[in-house]
C-alpha cells in the first residue's frame, strides 16, 4: 500500500556504509506504524546490516521475520523498498538486500522549493532575551516559514534553534523577510525567515527531515491513521 506513493522506475539505489535510512514497521505492542532513523553498517551479498534504532541506552529490538520499509534520500532521489529482518541483536539487525526499489525524483531546491512540515523552533530577536517557541509552517530552500502568534517585523534579526530528531539541535541566525496572516488560522501569522549563517550540513539535515516528514504525511493519508515521528 505504501508504494502507491512512488512511481516505479529502474532501481538505481546503491546503499553504502554510514548512509542514513528511515525504517518503518508495524509495532506489535501499539498495533501502529513506527518510524526511526538509523544507519547502514555493512552491505553484503545476501544481507544489509543496520544499526538498531533507538538510543545506545534504549535500543529498539527488531525480530527475525519482521517486515520493514526502508526509505533513504540520495542526492535528489528518494528511494523506498520493503525488506524482511533476517537476524537481530540488541545493537544491530540484518535485512534482505534491496529489491523492487521504487524511486522518486525530488523537485529542484530552487526559489520555488517549499515543503509544508512542522518543526519545533525556539527563537528570539537579537535585541531581546525573551525566547519564544513556534512551529514551522513550511521549509524553503533559503529558510523557513514560522507560524507565530504575532507578526515578526521584516528586517528583524533572530537567533533560532531547530529541533530535528536524530540530530543535535541546530542553532542559526536568520532575518525576517515578510509576515502575513495565516490563511486558515486567524490568530496566527506566517513569518518568512531567511537563514543567514547556516552550514551546508545543517541545511541538508533540515531538508532531509522535511522530505522524510512529507512522505510520512502522505502515508498517513494513505493509511488513514496517525504515525509516530522518528526518534
Amino acid at each position: 500500500m505504501i508504494f502507491n506513493l512512488f512511481k516505479k522506475k529502474k532501481a538505481g539505489l546503491k546503499l553504502r556504509p554510514k548512509q542514513e535510512v528511515e525504517i518503518e514497521f508495524l509495532s506489535d505492542e501499539s498495533d501502529s506504524y513506527e518510524c526511526y532513523f538509523t544507519r547502514v553498517l555493512d552491505i553484503q551479498r545476501k544481507k544489509v546490516i543496520l544499526k538498531a534504532p533507538g538510543t545506545e541506552r534504549r535500543p529498539i529490538r527488531m525480530f527475525p521475520g519482521q517486515q520493514v520499509t526502508i526509505t533513504t534520500l540520495d542526492e535528489n532521489t528518494l528511494y523506498a523498498f520493503q525488506a524482511t529482518v533476517l537476524d537481530a541483536t540488541e545493537r544491530e539487525f540484518d535485512i534482505t538486500p534491496p529489491a523492487n526499489v521504487h524511486d522518486e525524483e525530488l523537485p529542484a531546491r530552487d526559489e520555488n522549493f517549499r515543503l509544508e512540515v512542522p518543526i519545533t523552533v525556539e527563537y528570539r530577536a537579537m535585541n531581546t532575551a525573551h525566547t519564544q517557541v513556534a512551529q514551522t509552517f513550511a521549509i524553503t530552500s533559503a529558510g523557513l516559514v514560522l507560524a507565530t502568534n504575532l507578526p515578526i517585523p521584516p528586517g528583524t534579526s533572530l537567533h533560532m534553534e531547530l529541533e530535528i530528531p536524530s540530530t543535535p539541535d541546530i542553532r542559526t541566525k536568520g532575518r525576517a523577510i515578510s509576515s502575513e496572516k495565516h490563511p486558515d488560522q486567524k490568530s496566527k501569522h506566517l513569518s518568512e525567515i531567511e537563514f543567514e549563517d547556516m552550514s551546508e550540513s545543517d541545511r541538508d539535515a533540515i531538508l532531509r527531515y522535511a522530505i522524510y516528514s512529507r512522505r510520512r504525511q502522505e502515508r498517513q493519508r494513505e493509511w488513514g491513521e496517525e504515525e509516530e515521528l522518528p526518534r
